[in-house]
Order: structure tokens, then sequence, then C-alpha cells
């Protein structure tokens, strides 16, 4: 019985700490969604999608937290979309034809370029292979 007592409780646990998140972290989020949301507005209104890759970058340069790289990823997505320039050309020039010799070129061109280290490249060719749809 007092296995039993045990897993429960830590069922319990789990269930409260899982709720306390998801309602204390969902107007937290929706805040946090709604100011990336506005800022992308603003800066690819009037930017290009090459643009973006540099703005991602200097911004993906200075994360250090999950959370920093989360409100990237929002701030890339929509800036890919948003800005001007045609989708097909921007991924064309970007990732070539989705082979993987030509994400690694990618990586070794325009990481080296905007200085980021191997998390931020990663991330910054993520969100590129993302919006041009490379699995």
């Amino acid at each position: 019985m007092g296995k039993l007592k045990k897993f429960l409780l830590v069922i319990f646990v789990v269930v409260v700490a899982i709720l306390t998140i998801y309602y204390g972290g969902k107007h937290y989020l929706r805040g946090e969604v709604r100011e990336v949301s506005d800022e992308v507005k603003s800066f690819a209104k009037e930017s290009t999608k090459e643009e973006c890759i540099n703005e991602i970058a200097s911004r993906v340069k200075v994360c250090e937290t999950v959370a920093c790289y989360t409100r990237v990823s929002l701030f890339g997505a929509g800036c890919f979309r948003i800005a001007k320039g045609d989708k097909e050309a921007f991924c064309r020039a970007n990732i070539g034809d989705g082979e993987e010799e030509s994400l690694s070129a990618f990586s070794e061109q325009d990481c080296i370029a905007h200085e980021l280290n191997d998390a931020g490249c990663g991330k910054l060719s993520r969100m590129i292979q993302k919006y041009c749809g490379v699995k």
C-alpha cells in the first residue's frame, strides 16, 4: 500500500505542476506572442527575406535561454512569411535543391559571415529549412 500512495502522490504533484504551468504560462505566452508579432510586423513590412536572415542571426547570437530561442523562432517564422521577396527564389538561393551538401554549404557560408556558434547556426539553418519546406 505504501508504494501505491507514493505513486499516487507523484501523479498528483505532476498533474498540479502541469496545470499550474499551463494556466499560468498561457497568459504569459499570449503576451510574448503578441509582442513578437508586433516586432515582426514592424520589421518585416519594409524588409527582404535576406534582411530577415541578418536580423535573426543578430538575435540568435545573443540567445542563451530556451525562451530567447523561442522568441527568435517566432520572429523568424513571421519575418520570412511577411518580408518582401519570392519564396522560391529565396529558398533556391539559401538551400539549393534541399540536398545535404546545399544545407551544409549554407551553414558554412552564412554562419561564418554572421559569426554564429554551432547552436545559433543550427537554429538559423532550421528556421530557413522549415520556411522552405525541407524536412
